[in-house]
């Protein structure tokens, strides 16, 4: 079995030996069916905001499950949608408890992502989500290359796309 991601980078006499299988990705109904038989102690609610946000992985949504994604989710969208009048407070809290460690850091990475590309489409400012996404996946790699300060990197981010909701 080989996974590839950008198979037309493989070599031609790879390809003419594989079978090309598409996988889609699971259904929120199939992924909160499966969330309710892995993570049983989850609410309904909590079963419902995972399917919705994990893209159609049931990996991603337990990791989620087993990590509080939904709080660190809320918490994230309640800072946003308060556009600039967000708690300055309630803003430093959510960075501290982003920055605790690497595997809630990443996660937070990937939920403001994940933020954006869902509150992209249909949105009236197409133009300044896109700059927003554009210049938080900038921010997010100099970050790590250049092993910059990844609290203040999270206060930015949230801060410019406050300014572009």
């Amino acid at each position: 079995l080989l996974i590839s991601h950008n198979p037309n980078r493989l070599l031609p006499t790879i390809k003419s030996r594989c079978a090309k299988l598409n996988l889609h990705p699971l259904e929120e109904n199939t992924v909160a069916s499966l969330l309710r038989r892995y993570r049983s102690q989850l609410s309904e609610k909590d079963v419902k905001g995972l399917a919705k946000i994990c893209s159609g992985s049931i990996g991603k949504a337990i990791n989620y499950a087993d990590n509080s994604a939904m709080n660190c989710y809320d918490d994230l969208c309640k800072i946003i949608y308060a556009k600039s009048k967000f708690s300055i407070a309630g803003l430093l809290a959510f960075c501290d408890a982003a920055v605790q460690n690497e595997e809630s850091y990443y996660l937070t990475q990937e939920l403001i992502l994940k933020f954006l590309s869902e509150n992209i489409k249909g949105c009236d400012n197409v133009e300044a989500l896109g700059a927003a996404w554009d210049n938080t996946v900038k921010a997010f790699d100099s970050t790590e290359r250049l092993n910059l300060d990844k609290k203040q990197t999270l206060i930015n981010v949230i801060t410019n796309i406050c300014k572009a909701i």
